[in-house]
């Protein structure tokens, strides 16, 4: 369900995500993010351990908003 992308959070660019999860700056344990476009969060969320599994992540995803714990 697409929904406005929430004012809280760290929202970046998936591929900054990505390498960061690869490089181990965000953990499981540190909290998780949510998959976004450029202007509406996608309801699916995505944990560091999703990235380093290569999990299929959708196309229209180009932004990740990150919760920390």
């Amino acid at each position: 369900m697409k929904e406005p992308i929430p004012d809280y959070g760290q929202l970046m660019p998936l591929e900054e995500f990505r390498q960061a999860c690869i490089d181990g700056f965000f953990i499981d344990y540190d909290g998780y993010g949510e998959l976004c476009t450029e202007t509406e969060a996608l309801g699916e969320y995505i944990s560091p351990s999703d990235v380093l599994a290569n999990r299929t992540i959708p196309i229209e995803a180009t932004q990740v908003n990150w919760y920390n714990k």
